[in-house]
């Protein structure tokens, strides 16, 4: 046998050896590590029951709210780890507990939360629900956090090594505007007016009308009287309008978080809180026929004589308004 040839056998020989070493390791390193995944995923909310579709958090003053706290791994959850922080100049914690199925293991001198479940399931699940009050001295529109810090999940039940299993999430913090709460003057929710305002209230039909242009929020309730707790004010959008804002044709007032009743504006046709010659514009064109007012709100805020029809007459008025010659429509 030649020595090139003998040469080139043995380096075919080497390289049978090498493939045949790495191709044990790797079934060896299969067989003993074939449980191990991939590293679990995890996320954590906290939700409100009154939070709206516009994603706001509005509450009154003296009012009490729930935050549910949420938790959810790819590998599935039963253990739920937090540190609970919140202003306490601005809310008072009424309640915390483990929902159905979670056992409270919180220490609530420090402020901590642990709960465990028993069972593991990769859906979302609230583990844990906070109930809060709005203290009643809280300014208008200023806003509250709930903060819960730490957060952490453990995704097994049984392990020799829980730090094996621990999800670190960080740090989630839920944030709430404060509305405030309406003294009670009469025995009903529906609000009422005294005789001598010209804000009119039709309860059949869940409308606030007549109101004056240029009326903010702050004066509008001054001229409401109600015995609900709270009235929040928004936009047709559902955002939330501050006290020095113009009330707006279209808005709503809601009472109680349960019954709204619609804003209407004399003389305002383009919903910008104000009786002008832009309004004056929609009339006409609306008489003319060149562009027809087919909403009923904004048919009864131009219709300022009140004689069902929206004509010059209402211009007539608007212009009076907007001169100066009338202080009120």
């Amino acid at each position: 046998m030649r020595k090139n040839k003998s040469g080139k056998e043995i380096g075919i020989g080497r390289k049978v050896l090498s493939i045949v070493a790495i191709t044990i390791i790797t079934i060896t390193y299969l067989s003993v590590f074939k449980d191990i995944k991939a590293a679990s995923t995890a996320t954590a909310t906290l939700t409100s029951d009154a939070t709206n579709s516009s994603g706001q958090t509005i509450i009154g003053a003296g009012e009490t709210f729930t935050i549910k706290v949420n938790a959810q791994s790819n590998d599935g959850i039963n253990m739920f780890y937090g540190l609970l922080s919140y202003d306490t100049d601005k809310l008072q914690l009424v309640s915390r507990k483990g929902t159905s199925g979670w056992n409270d293991s919180s220490n609530t001198e420090q402020s901590e939360i642990l709960v465990f479940n028993n069972t593991k399931t990769t859906q979302e699940v609230t583990a844990y629900s906070l109930t809060f009050k709005v203290l009643a001295d809280i300014t208008i529109g200023e806003t509250a956090n709930v903060t819960i810090s730490n957060i952490a999940i453990t995704t097994f039940l049984d392990t020799e090594d829980s730090s094996e299993t621990r999800v670190n999430i960080g740090t989630r913090k839920f944030t709430i505007t404060t509305g405030i709460g309406v003294t009670p003057i009469t025995p009903e929710d529906d609000p009422s007016v005294d005789s001598n305002h010209q804000v009119e209230v039709d309860a059949d039909n869940l409308i606030i009308k007549a109101i004056q242009p240029k009326t903010t929020l702050a004066n509008f309730r001054n001229l409401i009287k109600t015995n609900a707790s709270t009235m929040v004010v928004r936009t047709a959008a559902g955002a939330t309008v501050s006290e020095s804002s113009y009330i707006v044709t279209g808005m709503n007032a809601i009472f109680n978080g349960t019954k709204t009743y619609t804003l209407i504006v004399k003389g305002d046709i383009d919903a910008d809180g104000d009786a002008s010659h832009y309004d004056m514009a929609n009339i006409n064109a609306h008489r003319l026929k060149n562009r027809i007012i087919t909403s009923e709100i904004l048919l009864v805020a131009g219709d300022i004589d009140k004689n069902g029809s929206v004509d010059q007459f209402d211009m007539s008025d608007i212009n009076a308004y907007r001169i100066g010659k009338r202080t009120v429509l």
